[in-house]
């Protein structure tokens, strides 16, 4: 059997409670170092939250701008509607189906005798309306406008006799 001494249990427990120590000390360093991970993980948590709120309202925005970017899509082909429904107009209302310049200059003048019209109704119409409520006053006006309603009718006439241009 081996003998053993009192001094080596002494020194293998002085070894084995300064491998304690130095267990203790490394354990101590990892709990330091655990706290700080900890600590860093809440701060990476903090901002992982902060993040995920950032991306639900991108998220949001980029829904807003996906509408947007639908009705862009959407007007030029409305606008391309309702030009070739100008276009289909003018080629029913001109001969040859263009816009010229003597079919605008046509058209602005049947608005100035529709306007001229319309003058000499206010005229005539107010005072037959005068003249009906029994006052001399409203036939004179009636028979002041009565002659330049004519004169446009007679105007109007001689147009239409002339020969169409073009």
């Amino acid at each position: 059997m081996t003998t053993v001494t009192l001094e080596f249990l002494a020194a293998q427990m002085d070894r084995l409670l300064g491998a304690v120590a130095v267990v203790e000390a490394r354990s101590a360093l990892v709990d330091a170092r655990l706290d700080e991970l900890v600590t860093r993980l809440g701060t990476v948590e903090t901002r992982l939250e902060k993040l995920e709120t950032r991306l639900e309202r991108l998220e949001g925005r980029f829904g807003a701008v996906e509408t947007r970017l639908e009705r862009l899509e959407e007007e030029p082909r409305a606008l391309r509607a309702g030009q070739a429904a100008l276009d289909q107009r003018v080629r029913e209302m001109t001969p040859d189906g263009e816009l010229t310049l003597a079919f605008l200059a046509r058209q602005a003048e049947r608005i100035f005798d529709e306007q001229g019209r319309l003058r000499d109704d206010m005229t005539v119409l107010p005072g037959i309306v005068v003249r009906l409520e029994g006052t001399v006053q409203g036939l004179t006006v009636e028979v002041r406008g009565a002659p330049s309603r004519y004169e446009r009718l007679a105007r109007e006439v001689a147009r239409l006799r002339e020969p169409a241009p073009g």
